[in-house]
């Protein structure tokens, strides 16, 4: 008598399995690789790790790729007028919001950058007096890049898995 033989999972529940598994280990190893580096709010590494991730390797490198550039020009606008309106005396909450303005003009152009508009907030928000803004900038920008890039690798290593236990199914090895 044959052994019982299991039929596969369904592809679409393995798929959503699949995700559900990317998601919780990026948010996880995001947080820890960002606290672990001493980044001050290494849950934007987590958040960022989530933005990211998407159903297709190819979405989720094409998100990261958005991510990083929108993150970039927000660090660097929020930098850059932050100290120059300092100087002028203006507040913070001025501050911001010409910078939020200048990257909403940059995504009115260019909407897939549209990151850059939250990073702004993000940048002038977690400001401490005795730390520069351009500091405080490069730091929100590593979190976000920790996260895409845990995000990406994850990915990658969970196709490669997912893609050979097919293969080895395909084969009768498995």
């Amino acid at each position: 008598m044959a052994a019982p033989t299991h039929p596969a999972p369904n592809s679409a529940w393995a798929g959503h399995l699949a995700f559900v598994i990317r998601c919780a280990v990026v948010a996880a190893l995001s947080y820890f690789a960002a606290s672990d580096i001493g980044l001050g709010f290494p849950a934007w590494a987590a958040i960022s790790g989530l933005v990211v991730s998407q159903d297709r390797v190819h979405q989720t490198h094409h998100a990261m790729r958005e991510r990083f550039i929108g993150t970039v020009i927000g660090v660097l606008v929020a930098a850059l007028s932050g100290t120059l309106l300092a100087r002028a005396g203006l507040s913070a909450a001025i501050q911001m919001a010409v910078a939020v303005g200048i990257c909403a003009a940059i995504v009115r152009r260019y909407p897939r950058y549209r990151a850059c508009m939250w990073t702004c907030p993000a940048v002038f928000l977690t400001t401490a007096s005795s730390v520069s803004i351009l500091r405080v900038g490069f730091d929100r920008g590593a979190e976000v890049i920790i996260g895409g890039v845990i995000a990406g690798v994850v990915h990658l290593i969970a196709d490669k898995i997912l893609l050979n236990a097919r293969l080895g199914r395909d084969d009768g090895t498995a």
